[in-house]
């Protein structure tokens, strides 16, 4: 009876040691991928810096439809900021075509606030009005358009106004298959957002500030990983080359969600991720 009691021991002693193993190996990883992050983090830092740059070309521009519909006045550089290729602002005739305008990053120079030299073009067609007309359209495409070291192309970015009340622009601004490229890699990128663009009343552009009150967007990260982001009140200074506050929640596909702090309004490379339950710092390019 004794050695019965001793080979019952035995194996429970042996059972729950492979139980114990067992369950060592089925423990979740935790989960450190940052490369969605990052390269989600290159796409928007850019494209959010194209709400205040796109309305400062416009509202100092004397040709464009804002100057023609309200006078303002000033201008940012040595150049007409948007060279006018065609088209009108006699939005109710008959034989009424949309403008279009252009602008040489290269050229012209400017917008380097942010301490990023910019190259190539953009084409900007309006729609119903000038931008401070609620219910307008901004249609801006880019041509051979670098910042840096990356590549940016577009197939067009809507930008629909809401109006402007005390020098803020509000838009419901829309970003259509978008690609950021390098020799050695390439981002998908598409979103739709509703941002508003402070310009402090002032006709220093430096000085403006993109909030992203609200969105979505998606893309493929550098690795061909899918992922789709849930935006809350991102903040992009025109002065900075980071975005500097807000938080996004991203699901890269095959794994959790997980947020994504980017500061206190300091304007620097850090960011926060939280993901089931680890919060760690990252540097963003």
């Amino acid at each position: 009876m004794k050695k019965l009691n001793y080979l019952i021991l035995g194996i429970a002693v042996i059972l729950t040691f492979i139980g114990c193993k067992k369950s060592e190996k089925t423990d979740t990883p935790t989960d450190t991928e940052t490369q969605t992050t990052i390269d989600y983090s290159i796409c928007e830092r850019e494209f959010a810096q194209v709400g205040p740059t796109a309305t400062n070309l416009t509202i100092k521009t004397k040709s464009s439809p804002p100057r023609l519909m309200e006078g303002y006045s000033g201008i940012l550089s040595t150049c007409d900021t948007l060279t006018w290729l065609g088209g009108d602002t006699l939005w109710n005739s008959p034989t009424h075509e949309n403008p279009v305008y252009e602008y040489d990053f290269g050229t012209c120079g400017g917008y380097g606030f942010d301490g990023l030299g910019r190259t190539g073009k953009w084409r900007i067609t309006f729609r119903n009005g000038g931008i401070k007309k609620p219910g307008s359209s901004m249609l801006i495409k880019f041509i051979n358009y670098t910042v840096g070291t990356i590549n940016y192309n577009v197939d067009s970015i809507v930008f629909k106004s809401g109006g402007m009340n005390n020098g803020v622009y509000s838009y419901t601004m829309s970003v259509y298959n978008a690609v950021c490229t390098t020799p050695t890699w390439t981002i998908s990128y598409n979103s739709t957002r509703a941002v508003q663009v402070d310009t402090k009343n002032t006709s220093d552009p430096s000085d403006d500030v993109l909030t992203i009150v609200s969105g979505s967007a998606s893309g493929k990260n550098r690795e061909k990983r899918d992922f789709q982001v849930s935006i809350t009140n991102l903040t992009k200074p025109a002065n900075c080359k980071y975005i500097t506050k807000g938080t996004v929640s991203i699901t890269p596909k095959d794994l959790a969600t997980r947020t994504v702090n980017y500061g206190d309004g300091t304007c620097d490379n850090k960011a926060t991720i939280t993901v089931n339950g680890n919060t760690f710092e990252i540097t963003l390019n």
